[in-house]
């Protein structure tokens, strides 16, 4: 087990603040533009209604003991100083305006095309994201000098529409050796 793939205090905030970062770059370069409002938010949501056309946004869920490779949470209880690695569950959301209805008629439905148009924005997000935490999630396990034990992407799931926004939440968990403190 590497020094740098023990859990400290920083852990989860670097590589918090490096996928946000990696995440907002690549969204730049979609065909929608940059977000407006980049967070790191506490809890396990962020409210996305009024998303100002463009939200990302990263929050933690659950963060767990794991021995097995898929870092699932087996409830299981350690003794001593078994190996063990922690792992942290990361939500990155990412949520733009979508319309709600047509363009010279409030209380018409959307047309075709508008929908479209979103839901193409929607992938096209959607894709960017998953690519960056990938490569920001490789790049933190790999050589030289790995900062992270283990990391998988789970899924990602739709988000919306509320207030005129909708959008997608991946979800991946990081883990990191935990040091157990004895001698």
């Amino acid at each position: 087990m590497a020094n740098g793939t023990i859990l400290t205090a920083t852990s989860v905030l670097n590589v918090a603040t490096q996928i946000l970062s990696a995440a907002s770059v690549a969204l730049s370069g979609s065909s929608s533009g940059p977000v407006s409002r980049v967070v790191m938010a506490p809890g396990i949501e962020v409210a996305f209604d009024e998303c100002d056309c463009g939200l990302l946004a990263l929050t933690t869920g659950n963060a767990f003991p794991s021995r097995g490779p898929l870092m699932t949470n087996a409830g299981d209880t350690f003794l001593n100083c078994e190996p063990e690695v922690f792992a942290v569950t990361f939500n990155l959301a990412v949520a733009r305006c979508v319309p709600v209805s047509a363009p010279d008629d409030d209380t018409a439905a959307p047309m075709p095309a508008q929908l479209i148009a979103a839901f193409t924005a929607q992938e096209e997000d959607a894709f960017l994201v998953r690519e960056a935490v990938a490569n920001v999630l490789c790049a933190l396990a790999g050589p030289p000098t790995p900062t992270i034990a283990a990391w998988v992407i789970n899924d990602r799931v739709p988000l919306g529409p509320l207030g005129g926004c909708a959008g997608t939440q991946l979800t991946f968990k990081v883990a990191w050796y935990r040091d157990c403190h004895c001698d």
